[in-house]
């Protein structure tokens, strides 16, 4: 016994092949997304690392030099990401 479908085999191959060749309505509202997405995640991790480098270099330096800059050791982060206050 063959299967239960209606069709031959012939005509189950362009039925598939039809339904694999039709574009799929996601498409056709919306453009897939595009590099620009993967582009700025990469560059929000990249800002990130920079951030992070950045906080590790300042708080580096000893608590003198900190306060020559006007920065307390635990006010480094918030200066690095959000710059100084006025």
């Amino acid at each position: 016994m063959q299967g239960l479908t209606p069709f031959s085999s012939h005509q189950q191959k362009e039925i598939t092949m039809s339904f694999m060749s039709v574009t799929p309505a996601w498409t056709l509202d919306k453009p897939a997304p595009k590099a620009s997405v993967l582009r700025r995640l990469f560059g929000a991790v990249a800002y990130e690392i920079r951030m992070r480098r950045a906080i590790r270099h300042v708080n580096s330096l000893d608590d003198r030099t900190l306060v020559d800059i006007g920065l307390l050791q635990g006010s480094v982060e918030d200066a690095v990401r959000r710059g100084r206050r006025r």
